[in-house]
């Protein structure tokens, strides 16, 4: 999809990130991607960080409530 849909590079890029599992799933199939595997690989990990540093931030958030 991220080759063959226009679209869908815009809508990854937008995503919220993915559970661990998918993320590994996505790792391991990059090279389906062919050339378009760095880009990918690149998008898929801006968005994975984005959401793992959010996440991280909503549990100190969350934790520095009951200290």
């Amino acid at each position: 999809m991220f080759i063959h849909e226009p679209e869908f590079p815009a809508l990854f890029a937008a995503s919220r990130g993915f559970c661990l599992k998918h993320y590994a799933l996505l790792l391991e199939n990059a090279h389906n991607a062919g050339r378009d595997a760095p880009a990918f690989l690149s998008e898929l990990y801006r968005v994975q960080h984005d959401s793992m540093n959010e996440i991280c931030a909503s549990l100190e958030g969350f934790t520095n409530q009951y200290d």
